[in-house]
Parts: C-alpha cells; sequence; structure tokens
C-alpha cells in the first residue's frame, strides 16, 4: 500500500533589510477565504497599512464614538 506524502514545505523565504515580507488571508462577507501570495513590502508600508487596519476595528469606531 503506497504511503500518502506530504508536499514539501514552501521556502521560507527572508526578507531584504528594511522590509517584511507579508501573506494575507481574508474571509468575505460569504465565508469564502482568500488567501494572497507573500509579498515582500518595505517596513514603513506596512505599519502604515497595519496602522489603518486597526483604526478600522469595530472596537476603535465604537471607542471613537463613546470618547467623542
Amino acid at each position: 500500500m503506497p504511503v500518502a506524502r506530504r508536499p514539501a514545505p514552501a521556502p521560507i523565504r527572508t526578507p531584504r533589510r528594511g522590509h517584511a515580507v507579508v501573506r494575507i488571508s481574508v474571509v468575505d462577507e460569504n465565508g469564502f477565504v482568500h488567501d494572497y501570495a507573500p509579498v515582500e513590502a518595505p517596513l514603513g508600508a506596512v505599519r502604515d497599512a497595519v496602522t489603518i487596519l486597526h483604526l478600522q476595528r469595530p472596537e476603535t469606531a465604537t471607542a471613537e464614538v463613546t470618547a467623542g
């Protein structure tokens, strides 16, 4: 009986200095999962994107309304 083999893991990608390798997974409103290929981006752009995502969180929006 043949033994099922796992696929080889993807090679680990090390970003250049001052960059980050980012992998994004999204679950849409219908429950479908979208996995995007890893992207190497400048660290500043990643920090800006993460800041924007944090500001879009429902908890943050509620805190702004109750504080204002």
